[in-house]
């Protein structure tokens, strides 16, 4: 009697001892991330030596994407937020497992937009960005803006610019990209015919391009002329008198101006 109890109590032992696993496994993942990262992690096993044939990774809840659940290096990518349980279990061998866990927080990566009001300016002429979704705001280039940080910012590029905005909130942050455009500065020809001189009681007729083929120009001061607008007038001055020409791009909104002179020869 006394030896089988003996023999008992060894095939218990053999048992309790072969259950317990001879190794610890690890691994780490940093906390909190931001919804939209993928990163890699390994499981290590202390000691180094022991021969592990197999792994097995999970996540609790599912959410994250494992994209290698059974070997010892794999990719997890995050694309929600939310807490998550990710755990490895690691083999060595029957019931020689071990496993490890760690709680993951994803934080929501925001989603930021930008828009310009107007989209479209004249040179020297401004424009307001407006950017949403996060929190606190930073503009690159910034050499043109009123601001670097914040929402809105005033732009006043000299060309078309393309301005990136980086939103951040809960330490995660996304882009976004804006353009605005700038029309070239209007340059306006004044031509006579035949000159611009012109004998005392004579004339001649001023033409004025440059404003677009929908062009307006406005002559001033209006003595002499024939009209104060319209892109050709005849010019019958008394006297020297020189003439300001401001000539506007309906389509653009855009406005130049010119200076010239009818002398009496």
């Amino acid at each position: 009697m006394k030896r089988f109890f003996y023999v008992l109590f060894l095939l218990f032992i053999s048992l309790f001892s072969f259950s317990q696993a001879t190794f610890t496994p690890n691994f780490a993942i940093p906390s909190p991330l931001c919804s939209g990262i993928a990163l890699t992690t390994t499981c290590a096993v202390t000691p180094g030596t022991t021969a592990i044939v197999g792994y097995t990774w999970t996540s609790t809840p599912a959410g994250p994407v494992i994209g290698a659940p059974n070997a010892s290096v794999t990719s997890i990518s995050f694309g929600t937020a939310g807490t998550f349980t990710i755990s490895v279990t690691a083999t060595a061998g029957g019931t020689n497992t071990a496993s490890v866990s760690q709680v993951v927080t994803v934080n929501p990566t925001p989603t930021i937009t930008a828009t310009p009001n107007p989209a479209t300016i004249c040179v020297g002429n401004s424009s307001t960005l407006t950017a949403a979704g996060g929190t606190s705001y930073t503009w690159t280039p910034s050499s043109s803006l009123s601001s670097a940080n914040g929402s809105p910012v005033t732009a006043n590029p000299a060309t078309t610019t393309n301005y990136t905005v980086i939103g951040e909130t809960g330490g995660c942050s996304s882009t976004a990209v804006v353009s605005l455009v700038v029309n070239p500065a209007m340059s306006l020809l004044i031509t006579a015919s035949p000159s611009f001189t012109t004998c005392p009681g004579g004339s001649a007729t001023l033409t004025a391009t440059g404003a677009g083929a929908a062009g307006v120009y406005t002559w001033s001061p209006g003595t002499g002329l024939s009209s104060t607008t319209g892109s050709a007038v005849v010019s019958s001055p008394v006297v020297n008198t020189a003439y300001t020409i401001v000539g506007l791009d309906p389509l653009t909104g855009c406005t130049g101006t010119a200076n010239v002179s009818m002398v009496i020869g």
